[in-house]
């Protein structure tokens, strides 16, 4: 071989090392949407509403998860009472109903929706007479991936009612709610996260459709449909994100508080459709980089390649 050309091919074969050998520098995103809810009662002023109290009852209930991580994707679904969903993709996810608050920084790569509830808001139905409904997803990278969790608990809990005397309603509950969306120091456009969860009980007339109630608890009096008094110590309709080269951690902190909306009286014997629905979402996208030394060594050979080539000329 021509003397110059193996100094080319030696030139080459020093940029192929270099490449091999390079490392990204070190962008990491994570999102966290937990919304659980818990002691869920229905009253008829201080007293729970029992399934004695109305002459038409059906409850259905429905929920699904799904995790992913690119094209892998993991999902659960299911209908009825006592759904307990779980989804998980890549490594270090949290293990199923244990809803930890995660907090920054991401030290795994993975996307988990969990999905969990029990009880009935009303006696009669069964046990336990409180409803536990909880809803959280997790998305976290740190080899530049795209996660997604989400946890749709539309636990479209529907009960389709109509009242042996027309009563208001109140709904009680106490929940804890957490969201947080971090992007790592380093990271460049378009890594981001976001993180966000919805809550809202939605009261519609089965025979004209209209919706007489809509309350979404957003921490602010008023805004409702159908509520005359409630108890709203924070919003469970929020949302947190990050995204670089903005760099750095939203949170909303840990919240816990009671909630309690009372509604409009519904009309006895009116046919009504309760829709309890919730939602938790997660998604964290990261873009690597090669390191400012990696990179100053792939220029050198470059040149040392480009020098060659001049020389043979």
């Amino acid at each position: 071989m021509h003397k110059s050309m193996k100094k080319a091919a030696l030139g080459l074969a020093l940029v192929g090392s270099l490449g091999m050998g390079a490392t990204a520098a070190q962008g990491h995103a994570l999102a966290v949407a937990v919304d659980l809810l818990s002691n869920l009662q229905f009253l008829s002023g201080t007293t729970q509403l029992d399934a004695s109290q109305f002459s038409l009852l059906t409850f259905t209930n429905s929920a699904d998860t799904l995790a992913s991580i690119g094209a892998t994707q993991q999902s659960d679904s299911g209908t009825g009472p006592g759904l307990d969903l779980y989804s998980c993709v890549g490594t270090g996810c949290p293990a199923n109903n244990t809803y930890p608050t995660t907090t920054p920084p991401a030290t795994a790569t993975f996307a988990t929706a969990d999905q969990n509830e029990s009880g009935f808001p009303i006696t009669g139905l069964g046990s336990p007479t409180s409803a536990t409904v909880n809803a959280a997803s997790y998305a976290s990278t740190i080899d530049g991936s795209d996660p997604s969790g989400q946890s749709n608990n539309a636990l479209s809990s529907g009960f389709t009612f109509a009242l042996n005397q027309s009563t208001a309603v109140t709904i009680n509950f106490n929940a804890l709610a957490y969201l947080d969306a971090w992007t790592g120091p380093t990271d460049v456009f378009p890594t981001n996260a976001i993180a966000s969860y919805s809550t809202c009980f939605v009261i519609t007339d089965s025979t004209t459709g209209a919706v007489v109630v809509r309350w979404c608890p957003d921490g602010q009096a008023g805004g409702n449909i159908g509520i005359t008094a409630e108890t709203d110590p924070f919003s469970l309709n929020d949302q947190r994100s990050r995204n670089s080269p903005l760099n750095g951690n939203s949170t909303t902190g840990v919240q816990q508080g009671a909630f309690s909306g009372t509604t409009v009286v519904l009309t006895a014997g009116t046919p009504y459709q309760l829709s309890a629905t919730q939602k938790t979402t997660a998604d964290a996208t990261e873009v690597l980089v090669p390191e400012p030394g990696t990179l100053a060594l792939l220029g050198a050979g470059l040149f040392a390649v480009s020098a060659l080539r001049r020389r043979k000329s």
